[in-house]
Order: structure tokens, then C-alpha cells, then sequence
């Protein structure tokens, strides 16, 4: 662990969730595994009342999408608390997990727009059955970085105490930052695979001048972790240092050919595919940013 530290160049004493997120990614098998740290850690910066130990998947997609009109799992008072009825339809992890964190609507706003509450559905280890009322369904493998499971999951009147249900707006709290959380966290956790990755070929050409990079890239993403997820700069700060990444990653080929490990090397050449997904939804968030800082006053 020491030694992750070191190349990373993080104090031991530091235990902030980027730092999991970096040395949990270094150490990982395989870069699927190294995407699922970073997914963690991401929502441990989201939600910090949470202990280290626990395992989460935010639920958010229903059939309709994810944005707030789309959201149709419902939350109803009852006598003991709330109900939660409805279905998500992809759900990140959720096999792995021991707590879902599930974005409902609770009533809706004067102007018609949802309610939306965040509801903490804890199964207490990964081996417990879920409460009475919550089943999951996984999901087939996805081509790439098959170690991350999906599932949908349904909730048939689950009971919810009120303790369950967390305080805030559960979209502008929640649901919004966490696109960008997810970002800075987990290609955090995936530039410091890559690192290590890298260090088991530093003899072939361009791989120290690639750890470099990506070393810039984990420091400029520990800078951002600690700024609003919602600015307008931090969103165009986090292209540029996911663009310094895929910088890091061209020509790469002439490194999996020769890496001494050629599982290892495999599955990364298969597994590089996963930096692609959401990529429409990057490139809206920086035109979005964009347009905001043009349109800014002094």
C-alpha cells in the first residue's frame, strides 16, 4: 500500500475518497475493476455519511431516461413511513452492492416539475437478500469491461422508514453533480490503472513519457475533486484533463504488443472501449460550460 502511495504521491494518512479512488484503481486487476473503484469512491464523496465498507449503486434510469420528468418510481407516505413502487431499468453495480441509493418522486411542484427524494434501500452485506418488496434482475454482460454489473430492479411497495429517505432536492443534490463526481472519480481510478499498467513496461518507448502524462492527468483530477461539481469552469477543466488522457492513450498499440503481460495487455485493448461511454453527454456538458463562461459579465 506504501508503495501505491508513493508512485501516486499520497500521504498514507490521507483518507479522502479521491485517494481511494487513485490507490484502489492502481491496485486493481483489470481496468473494469478499476472503473468500479472509482464508482464507489465517487459516491462516497456523494453521499459522506456513508462508511467506507459500504458498497453502492445510485438507481436513476427508468425506461423513459434519467431526466426528472422521466422518473416515475414513487415514494407514498404511509402510516410506518413510505412505500417505494416502481422500476429502474440499469442500475451500475447493483449486484455488488449493499445499498442502493434510489432517486424517486415524491409529489410534485407547483409549476408541475417532480419532487425528486434520494432513498437509501440497505441490504446490510452483499450476501443478504434484499428487503421484502426490492428484486433485482442482472443484466447480460456488456462486450467490454465485463466485470461491472447492471441490473434493473423493481420495487413492489417496498416498506421505507423515514430515516431511509435523505434530506435535499435529490436531483440538484444528488442526481446532477454526480455526472461530473462520477467523471473525476473514475478516470481518476482508471488513469492510475493505466499507471500502473504503464510501470510494468517502462522499458518501451514512450511509456515513461505516457506515465507522465497520466500523472498530470490524477493530479489535475485530485484539484478538481474539491470544487463544485456544477461550475461552469471545473466542467471545462475536466475535459481538458480527460483530453490530456486520451492523449496519454494514442499509439498506444506498439505498448500492448510488447507489454510482458499479454493477458494483462488483452484485456486493457478490449477494456478502452469503456472511456467512449457517455461521451455525447461529455461533450454537452462542455458546450454547455462553454456557452455559460462566453456569456458571463464582469
Amino acid at each position: 500500500m506504501t508503495r501505491t502511495h508513493d508512485w501516486l504521491g499520497f500521504s498514507t494518512a490521507d483518507a479522502r475518497a479521491f485517494v481511494r479512488a487513485s490507490t484502489r484503481g492502481f491496485e486493481a486487476p483489470s481496468l473494469g475493476e478499476a472503473f468500479f473503484e472509482g464508482y464507489q469512491a465517487a459516491l462516497l464523496h456523494l453521499f459522506p455519511d456513508t462508511t467506507p465498507d459500504v458498497r453502492g449503486a445510485l438507481a436513476v434510469t427508468e425506461e423513459g431516461g434519467n431526466h426528472p420528468r422521466a422518473i416515475l418510481t414513487e415514494l407514498v407516505p404511509t402510516d410506518a413511513g413510505y412505500s417505494l413502487r416502481g422500476q429502474k431499468t440499469f442500475v451500475t453495480g447493483a449486484p455488488r452492492a449493499t445499498d442502493l441509493f434510489v432517486v424517486a418522486r415524491e409529489g410534485e411542484r407547483a409549476d408541475g416539475t417532480p419532487k425528486l427524494r434520494v432513498v437509501r434501500v440497505s441490504r446490510g452485506t452483499t450476501e443478504s437478500a434484499w428487503p421484502l418488496g426490492v428484486s433485482i434482475r442482472e443484466l447480460p454482460k456488456t462486450p467490454f469491461a465485463p466485470e461491472i454489473p447492471h441490473c434493473s430492479a423493481r420495487f413492489d411497495d417496498a416498506a421505507i422508514l423515514c430515516s431511509a429517505v435523505l434530506a435535499g432536492d435529490g436531483y440538484l443534490e444528488f442526481v446532477k453533480p454526480f455526472r461530473t463526481v462520477e467523471d473525476i472519480f473514475v478516470m481518476a481510478a482508471i488513469a492510475a490503472y493505466l499507471v500502473s499498467f504503464l510501470r510494468d513496461a517502462v522499458d518501451l518507448v514512450d511509456a515513461d513519457v505516457r506515465i507522465e502524462r497520466l500523472l498530470g492527468v490524477i493530479a489535475s483530477l485530485d484539484a478538481l475533486s474539491t470544487r463544485s461539481a456544477s461550475a461552469p469552469g471545473v466542467h471545462l477543466a475536466l475535459a481538458g484533463s480527460l483530453a490530456s488522457m486520451r492523449l496519454g492513450l494514442e499509439g498506444i498499440e506498439p505498448v500492448f504488443d510488447a507489454h510482458p503481460s499479454v493477458d494483462r495487455a488483452r484485456d486493457l485493448r478490449r477494456d478502452l472501449a469503456l472511456l467512449r461511454v457517455a461521451e455525447s453527454a461529455r461533450r454537452a456538458r462542455r458546450e454547455g460550460a462553454m456557452r455559460a463562461l462566453r456569456g458571463a459579465t464582469t
